[in-house]
């Protein structure tokens, strides 16, 4: 009778483990923004200044990618089309750094950025942002995390950036 009454009970308290429930916010400051003109000639630019909140609301850290002596997240910027469809891919930032672990967003953070960025062409222009985030299977060949996240909990609310005047 011991036996049994020890397998049942351990059998009742047995469970199979779940996966970390998952789930960020991305949302910028403003919802639209004025971009202003930077450089000179060909090497002229719109650049506009949003501020980043990314909120961890998941069960377990997340991390985003960053550039090697940078303390800012690597981010892109996804063109909104003109039926409201993204137009790209959110997979990818275009840059020229690498080296550096990710950034660790802990369960319950919220991560504020200063971004600085070159805004797209032609403007006005609907745009998001996006964020390269994982749960960070660090691969040292690739320097990176992966698999993304899914695109939910890595873009932010759609903004209009517009020339300044």
């Amino acid at each position: 009778m011991g036996v049994l009454a020890t397998t049942l009970f351990t059998s009742s308290c047995h469970h199979e483990p779940t996966a970390p429930a998952l789930r960020a916010l991305l949302l910028t400051d403003q919802a639209s923004y004025a971009a202003t003109l930077s450089g000179t000639g060909a090497a002229a630019y719109f650049q506009f200044t949003v501020i980043a909140r990314y909120t961890n609301l998941g069960d377990a850290p997340i991390y985003l990618e960053h550039c090697g002596g940078s303390v800012q997240p690597l981010v892109g910027v996804q063109p909104i089309g003109d039926n409201g469809v993204p137009v790209g891919s959110t997979d990818q930032v275009a840059s020229a750094c690498s080296g550096g672990g990710p950034i660790a967003v802990e369960v319950g953070a919220v991560r504020t950025d200063t971004l600085i960025l070159a805004a797209p062409s032609p403007l006005p222009a609907n745009v998001r942002l996006f964020y390269l985030a994982s749960i960070c299977v660090y691969s040292r060949v690739m320097g990176t995390c992966a698999p993304w996240l899914p695109e939910s909990d890595r873009v932010s609310n759609i903004v209009q950036v517009r020339a300044a005047p």
